[in-house]
């Protein structure tokens, strides 16, 4: 079982650089801009871990890039005690952290988001589950019974065809596959927005990660609260993570449900299948925007999922694309 108890160079970089709260007031990179000096390294042969040397500092200094002034860079280099003390602290519970370099971090991650991919992931359990084969499961909290039934289902489905389950852990639909799954022997990835450490430490979550069938992982430090940007980072996370994406109910033109899986159909492509019922009213609205209505067969097994998506009859829109050789520095290997 592949643990990432040790934080890597480059992980240690850009935690540095874009991790939260930023050094005596100055602000943390924003993915963006960090993004830009991704590709300043990149041009100079150098990866993130080089800044922490005093060597490529100066060349910096040098040739600074206008949206980040070398002043900033330093003190952003040098804030080093403060988040070595949050990363030991969640080591000490078992937790690790990963950044986009990392040849731990989930590969699918980098493959449908691209620059788009979250630049760093909190978690606890087994890592290697966010990129083992498996199915997402998303839905609105407030979920009818007949809702309920189905994502139970699908998780016992899933369990027995080796399919890994990924959802954000929300009550509802969320809950019921992820719960489902576990108790039918399969394995779950939870994406959460809120209180990584909080979760953690509950009894029911402490047993699963001791089993090591269960990872939680976040894009914000354990600790942080809920925010809307990080819960919708998470949800697009979650349809990267997937080979398919089951929306069990989504409202309509409304909720993180209906906004995830809106912006996939427009941007990511991952295969979206629908609960086909006509309540409520956002299932049908998916399904004319694109999506897949979901085929009851699935319910048995769901790898015929994977074999009923068709790939796109057209390409990823430009803006979320990237040339092949510009991956090199997202990825741990060029």
């Amino acid at each position: 079982m592949t643990q990432t108890s040790n934080l890597s160079p480059n992980a240690q970089a850009v935690l540095l650089l874009c991790g939260q709260g930023g050094a005596g007031g100055v602000p943390p990179l924003t993915p963006g801009i960090y993004n830009k000096l991704a590709f300043w390294l990149k041009e100079r042969v150098l990866e993130p871990a080089h800044l922490m040397e005093a060597e490529a500092l100066a060349l910096y200094e040098r040739e600074p890039l206008p949206e980040v002034p070398a002043d900033r860079l330093r003190a952003l280099m040098g804030q080093g005690l403060g988040v070595a003390l949050l990363v030991e602290e969640w080591q000490r519970q078992g937790g690790w952290v990963l950044c986009r370099a990392d040849g731990a971090y989930p590969g699918r991650l980098r493959e449908v988001l691209k620059l788009n991919a979250p630049l760093l992931l909190y978690g606890i359990g087994p890592v290697e589950i966010l990129s083992q084969p498996g199915i997402a499961v998303v839905g609105s909290r407030n979920l009818d019974e007949a809702g309920r039934q189905f994502a139970q289902r699908l998780g016992e489905a899933c369990a027995q065809r080796e399919l890994a389950v990924f959802t954000g852990g929300a009550r509802g639909a969320d809950e019921a596959a992820a719960e489902a799954v576990l108790e039918s022997g399969g394995r779950a990835g939870l994406l959460l927005a809120g209180d990584l450490g909080r979760t953690a430490l509950k009894k029911s979550w402490r047993i699963r990660l001791g089993q090591g069938v269960a990872t939680l992982c976040s894009l914000t430090p354990p600790g942080a609260r809920f925010s809307v940007g990080a819960a919708m980072g998470r949800n697009r996370a979650i349809y990267a993570l997937s080979q398919a994406t089951v929306v069990v109910a989504s409202d309509l033109q409304t909720g993180g449900t209906w906004e995830g899986a809106t912006e996939n159909l427009r941007r990511w492509h991952v295969p979206v299948f629908v609960r086909d019922v006509p309540r409520p009213a956002g299932n049908q609205a998916l399904i004319a925007k694109g999506a897949l209505p979901f085929p009851s067969r699935a319910l048995e097994d769901p790898r015929q999922l994977l074999e009923a998506a068709q790939p796109p009859a057209h390409g990823r829109p430009a803006e979320v694309v990237a040339a092949p050789q510009q991956l090199g520095l997202f990825g741990a290997t060029e």
